[in-house]
């Protein structure tokens, strides 16, 4: 069995506004068995699988600003859509 681990210890990310952080995940199975028999051995192989996930964070550090503390304004103070998704590709 072979794995592939990498740990990153005391690594410092420094992080600027609307900056994103992707972490990707892969994981592969397979391998072979030896089958032994009276007269021979045999190499038995399994052609595995392969699965990949990703999951991306978002990073916002600015402090909220809204146009009501300057003045008269229009625009809704907050609104949320989807503050968690559980969609690919999201833009």
């Amino acid at each position: 069995m072979k794995f592939h681990l990498l740990i990153l210890r005391n690594y410092q990310l420094d992080f600027e506004f609307n900056c994103s952080l992707t972490i990707t995940v892969i994981a592969v199975n397979g391998g072979y068995r030896k089958l032994k028999t009276p007269t021979t051995t045999i190499d038995d192989y399994f052609i595995g699988q392969s699965s990949q996930k990703s999951m991306m964070f978002r990073f916002d550090f600015r402090k909220p600003h809204h146009c009501l503390l300057d003045g008269p304004c229009s625009s809704k103070a907050f609104t949320v859509d989807n503050d968690v998704t559980k969609v690919t590709g999201v833009q």
